[in-house]
């Protein structure tokens, strides 16, 4: 396993910290796979993307959840996903053109150092704002 879950990593959102499990899930899962010489390189690209797909939809519905309270580093927070969406994506075309070309040691050493600074730096900035106890303002989410 590449990445242990942790329950301090939670940031008392249920969708939020599922989304996170589901991400330390589906890398762990690349790491596997990618370490067994029987998978095939089509299953490695099934779940790079993967990956990719929910890397969106939990950024989607990380930023409606945010925005919609007062956190103050909107703004930014939603730039440093669209940089890993992109790093993610070309991870992704990068693999289904020329395999070989890709370190993946590298590259999930790259997912694990993102996902638990992104985590436990950055997305803990929000924790007061738009957990189920948050402290903060939030506004209402229709």
């Amino acid at each position: 396993m590449l990445i242990q879950w942790n329950d301090a990593w939670r940031v008392g959102n249920s969708a939020i910290d599922y989304d996170h499990q589901m991400l330390v899930n589906i890398t762990n899962q690349l790491w596997d796979i990618k370490n067994n010489p029987r998978v095939r390189n089509a299953e490695i690209a099934r779940i790079l993307g993967q990956l990719v797909e929910y890397v969106k939809r939990h950024f989607e519905r990380e930023e409606a959840i945010f925005l919609a309270s007062d956190y103050p580093h909107k703004k930014e927070h939603i730039a440093m996903h669209r940089e890993l969406t992109k790093v993610v994506e070309d991870i992704g075309v990068v693999f289904n053109r020329e395999p070989d070309l890709l370190n993946f040691d590298e590259i999930m050493a790259f997912l694990k150092r993102w996902l638990m600074d992104h985590i436990v730096k950055h997305d803990m900035g929000y924790k007061d704002y738009i957990g189920e106890g948050a402290t903060k303002k939030r506004r209402h989410v229709a």
